[in-house]
């Protein structure tokens, strides 16, 4: 304080108290403590918010989240009014609001606190996509990410610090920020900065570049790199959670990696979210609505007297009421092919030509199927 008072005096500039204060850190308790700044005093307080982060004495990130939590909030429902709940908006261009307008401010700043869960992040990530989809809140989490190729809000978080530790490497050593990382590296203590960015260099398999301290590659190799290893970590992880849960029987026999799904693109704003729905299996069929109702599967019977459980297959590939309709799609395709080629094809698998018609399919289906109900 005395030196920035110093300094002051030299340059002949004044300091405004207003915005002055003084934040102590660390968990240890101290006394009052008088703070003179240009020979005023000035507020000690628990935080203060400095270049759009808000730093506390506790060396916590909750305040900050809470409210970046709000503010990213808030632009999610802006971008939801701006044509996404109407489908005015394609999913292409929705999905580029959330990557260019909504995301951007949930991470700003990850690469010093991203290290933790944020669950709420990741819940906000997930409406957005079931709002840009149009899938109901009860729709597996898997769904979503899995059909718009989205990583955890967590895996983002990590790239953004990767890519900063490379920055961080390549600094001149006489700069602040290189000063504190060369000085936390050699701390013992277990949680800091540089201990999870070891962790997590080396469960990507990149543990020698911690160790040499180095890094050869260029900036754009070097995000090339990561997003590959990281890409894969997020791959496997999705996938065996789909794996794990009963109500994706459908959709994992359809849908083996992380990443966008082609049948989004189309304009037929209906048809594709029938088709997601019926991909994701939160959908109008009774496998699902007798689950609802407390109904073992065997008993989730179709209601046409087919005697079989009205599953996604048996509605897209076997129900005789809807034999008349399907025959369009064979003609499209040049032949019937077999039930797991059917499949595949009515769940969006196939060329443009035959998604257009299977798109016309599912909604004729999905109203006669209601007119009769």
């Amino acid at each position: 304080m005395k030196i920035a008072t110093e300094w002051g005096k030299k340059w002949r500039c004044s300091f405004n108290q207003d915005k002055s204060k003084v934040v102590v850190f660390g968990q240890r308790k101290r006394g009052e403590t008088r703070w003179t700044l240009g020979g005023k005093e000035i507020e000690q307080v628990d935080s203060y918010k400095y270049l759009g982060l808000d730093l506390k004495g506790n060396l916590k990130w909750n305040m900050m989240r809470d409210r970046i939590t709000k503010k990213t909030r808030r632009t999610m429902n802006t971008a939801w009014a701006m044509g996404i709940q109407s489908g005015h908006l394609s999913v292409v261009a929705a999905d580029m609001v959330w990557k260019v307008l909504v995301r951007p401010i949930a991470e700003y700043g990850a690469e010093v606190w991203g290290e933790d869960r944020w669950d709420e992040m990741e819940k906000i990530q997930r409406d957005m996509g079931k709002r840009i989809l149009g899938l109901e809140q009860s729709t597996c989490n898997e769904v979503i990410l899995g059909e718009m190729g989205w990583w955890t809000m967590k895996a983002r978080r990590d790239m953004l610090r990767l890519r900063y530790w490379r920055k961080l490497l390549k600094m001149n050593r006489k700069r602040i920020p290189r000063q504190v990382y060369d000085w936390e590296v050699g701390r013992t203590t277990q949680k800091t900065w540089c201990t999870y960015t070891k962790r997590l260099l080396v469960e990507l398999g990149l543990g020698v570049k911690w160790e040499n301290q180095k890094i050869n590659e260029n900036c754009s190799e070097w995000s090339k790199l990561i997003e590959e290893r990281i890409q894969t970590r997020e791959e496997c992880r999705w996938r065996k959670t789909v794996t794990e849960k009963p109500k994706l029987r459908t959709y994992r026999l359809v849908k083996t990696k992380l990443e966008f799904e082609e049948y989004l693109k189309t304009d037929d704003v209906k048809g594709r979210r029938l088709l997601t729905r019926l991909r994701s299996g939160t959908n109008f069929l009774r496998i699902e609505t007798g689950r609802r109702e407390g109904l073992p599967s065997g008993e989730r019977m179709c209601w046409f007297g087919c005697d079989v459980t009205e599953d996604e297959k048996h509605f897209l590939t076997e129900c005789h009421l809807y034999e008349d309709l399907r025959k369009e799609i064979r003609t499209v395709e040049g032949g019937g092919g077999t039930r797991a080629t059917d499949l595949g094809l009515m769940l969006g698998s196939g060329s443009s030509e035959s998604l257009c018609t299977v798109l016309e399919y599912i909604k004729r289906a999905e109203a006669r199927r209601r007119r009769i109900l």
